[in-house]
C-alpha cells in the first residue's frame, strides 16, 4: 500500500499564516470598537451642542447691537424703546422668540460692562421680559403702551425716552442694551439649557437742540 503526503508549497504556507493572524485580530477589533466607540459618539454630540449654542451667542449678540445701533439713531424720539425691541426682534429671528428670556434698555456709562443690579426707575432702567416682547410688537404700527406720556404703567416709564440727553453742546447720554436668552441642550449630556447674556452700549448720536445766534 502506498501513502501519500500533502506537500505544502512555499506559497500557501504565507495565506495561511496570514489568515491565522486575521482570525486573531477579530478580538481585537471588537474591543478596540467598544472603547473607542462612546468617545466618537460624545464627540459628535458635542460638536452638534456646542455647535448650537454658538448658533445662538451669535444670534444674541447680534441682536443686541442691532438694538444699540437703533437706539443711537433713535436718540431721545418718543418711541425709542418700539423700535429698539423691534431691531432686536428682527435681528434674532435665528432662534425661536421663546428663548429670549429679558430685554434690558438702560443709561450706561461710557464703559459699562452691564445693566445696573435692579432695573428701576432710580437706574434709569427698562426691562421687558420675552414673553411681552412679541406683545409689543405683534402689529405692524407702534402699539399704544409706548406714548410721550412715560407714566410708570407705561413699559418705558423707568427711563422715558423724550428725557435721554442728546445736545451735542453737552455729553449725550449712553445707552446700553442687555439680552439675556436661554439655549436648550438637544441631547441632555450637558444639562437641560444654558443662559447666554449679550451688552452692547452706545452713545446716542448728538443733535444740535439750540439755533446758532
Amino acid at each position: 500500500m502506498r501513502f501519500e503526503r500533502d506537500i505544502e508549497t512555499p506559497r500557501a504556507r504565507p495565506d495561511r499564516l496570514r489568515a491565522r493572524r486575521l482570525r486573531g485580530d477579530r478580538g481585537a477589533i471588537i474591543a478596540e470598537a467598544a472603547l473607542l466607540t462612546p468617545f466618537f459618539v460624545t464627540l459628535m454630540f458635542g460638536m452638534l451642542e456646542f455647535g448650537g449654542a454658538f448658533r445662538d451667542y451669535l444670534t444674541s449678540s447680534n441682536a443686541a447691537t442691532a438694538g444699540a445701533r437703533t437706539a443711537a439713531i433713535e436718540g431721545n424720539t418718543d418711541d425709542a424703546d418700539y423700535w429698539i425691541l423691534k431691531a432686536v426682534y428682527n435681528a434674532s429671528t435665528a432662534m425661536p422668540t421663546g428663548q429670549i428670556l429679558e430685554i434690558q434698555i438702560f443709561k450706561s456709562a461710557y464703559n459699562s460692562s452691564g445693566p445696573p443690579s435692579s432695573c428701576t426707575a432710580a437706574t434709569h432702567c427698562n426691562d421687558y421680559t420675552g414673553s411681552t416682547l412679541t406683545t409689543y410688537l405683534k402689529s405692524t404700527t407702534e402699539p399704544l403702551a409706548f406714548s410721550n406720556t412715560c407714566t410708570s404703567a407705561s413699559p418705558d416709564g423707568n427711563w422715558c425716552p423724550n428725557t435721554r440727553n442728546v445736545d451735542i453742546e453737552s455729553t449725550p447720554d449712553y445707552i446700553g442694551i442687555y439680552l439675556k436668552v436661554t439655549h436648550p441642550w438637544i441631547t441632555g449630556l450637558f444639562g437641560s439649557s444654558i443662559t447666554l447674556t449679550q451688552t452692547s452700549v452706545i452713545q446716542l448720536e448728538p443733535q444740535k437742540l439750540t439755533p446758532n445766534g
